[in-house]
């Protein structure tokens, strides 16, 4: 085959451009990533079929080639070097060009960097899940949403002359909005000193572009695989939740000065999408309105309710026979940390004012995860900490009806007023 008859095979050249952006898929991720379909969609299984029928013939023609994976049914399609220097021809890029990585502007790397790893090929294999999903998002919500790899997301820096420059590499980059947030994915077997170097790391960066005068990104999103389903009905899940809370408490730990403002998210694969919408600033906004509602509606008949701002966070007053019980209303979607950081602040200022204060995490999609395990709350040693947690109930805003949670999450006949 030569390059010319590729041309006039659309299907191949769809997956040329696909594996050139994705650096490896199995056959699965290929249908998902060009077809933006599920494997439990019922025309799954014609399209894997199709999509072989074309990857069979480019290995033939020397433009792909496999990589075997130990443990797991499909191995890895990538392009040959053929294969690149041809899909750079396509792209025009020539040695030297950066690229910015987002969109079609690839910048030009040895072949030897494109190819996907021979080892630790699982976490290789989930960075291509996050890219598809991120780029499906690219797709869906146009201008809203943009996507680089780690290849283009590394960056080089030196905090002092004459030393040498510092690596930084997440595993890639998405944009949101205006809101750049890096992305790393989770396999959950980086521990220890490990895990502590990964946070080290992401320190001095921030510092140095604290020092450079450059603006920092809104935050880091650790991408977790999907639990096993058998637990896809538990609100909380235990595993996931160990793996926040250790994350949580690096964070804290090394990245004190940021904590108010750097954002650390965790969700599973399966949730990214969603959790990645509800970052889009309208969205909040929706929420909350609906949160409003669903006080009333849930309120008792006789029941007044206000809210109002107070210390930037929303306080809601409920009167009722003479009695007035004010609650800090705080959103909280899933693990993430700067909501549960700067509310227990505002809290605790809060609390001066109205004594009996109550809270309300609210969240749309994701359960309200503390970075405590429940069991725990017991043992806190600071009071107000642990009233904090103690007066909090939990509201599900994401449906036309409302669910509520007491602080040990479990499920309300009513609203707790």
């Amino acid at each position: 085959m030569n390059n010319s008859s590729l041309y006039n095979s659309p299907k191949q050249m769809e997956i040329l451009h696909y594996l050139f952006r994705v650096r490896g898929a199995n056959i699965k991720q290929i249908v998902r990533g060009i077809d933006k379909i599920y494997p439990k969609h019922t025309d799954f299984r014609n399209r894997q079929y199709s999509r072989y029928d074309s990857l069979r013939k480019l290995v033939q023609s020397g433009y792909v080639t496999t990589i075997p994976v130990r443990k797991r049914e499909f191995g890895i399609y990538c392009l040959t070097k053929k294969g690149v220097d041809f899909m750079q021809l396509e792209y025009d890029i020539g040695e030297g060009d950066t690229g910015t990585g987002f969109g079609n502007d690839f910048g030009f790397f040895p072949y030897d960097y494109t190819k996907p790893p021979e080892l630790r090929t699982e976490h290789f294999s989930l960075q291509t899940d996050i890219q598809n999903e991120a780029l499906i998002l690219q797709e869906r919500h146009n201008g809203k949403f943009a996507y680089r790899d780690n290849l283009h997301s590394a960056v080089s820096y030196q905090t002092k002359q004459n030393i040498p420059s510092v690596k930084f590499r997440p595993d890639g980059e998405l944009i949101v909005g205006d809101n750049s947030f890096l992305i790393e994915a989770d396999m959950s077997t980086e521990r220890g000193l490990q895990l502590k170097d990964k946070f080290v790391g992401y320190k001095k960066y921030l510092d140095y572009l604290t020092s450079q005068k450059k603006s920092l990104p809104k935050g880091v999103i650790f991408v977790f695989t999907n639990r096993n389903e058998r637990y896809n009905n538990r609100l909380i899940y235990l595993q996931g939740q160990q793996r926040f809370n250790s994350l949580f408490t690096l964070f804290r730990e090394h990245l004190k000065d940021y904590e108010h403002t750097f954002r650390l998210i965790c969700v599973e694969l399966k949730d990214f999408q969603q959790r990645m919408e509800l970052l889009l600033p309208g969205n909040k906004k929706v929420l909350y309105d609906r949160v409003t509602a669903h006080l009333k509606l849930d309120a008792p008949k006789q029941a007044d309710i206000s809210t109002t701002l107070d210390e930037g966070y929303p306080v809601a007053l409920i009167k009722q026979n003479n009695e007035h019980t004010f609650y800090m209303l705080q959103e909280i979607e899933g693990y993430t940390n700067v909501p549960w950081i700067n509310g227990f602040r505002i809290y605790k200022e809060l609390l001066r004012k109205y004594p009996k204060l109550k809270v309300i995490s609210y969240y749309s999609q994701n359960h309200s995860i503390p970075p405590i395990s429940q069991g725990h709350i017991n043992n806190i040693d600071n009071p107000e900490l642990k009233n904090y947690y103690k007066a909090m109930n939990f509201l599900n805003a994401g449906g036309m009806d409302s669910v509520w949670f007491d602080y040990q999450h479990k499920v309300l006949d009513a609203a707790p007023f």
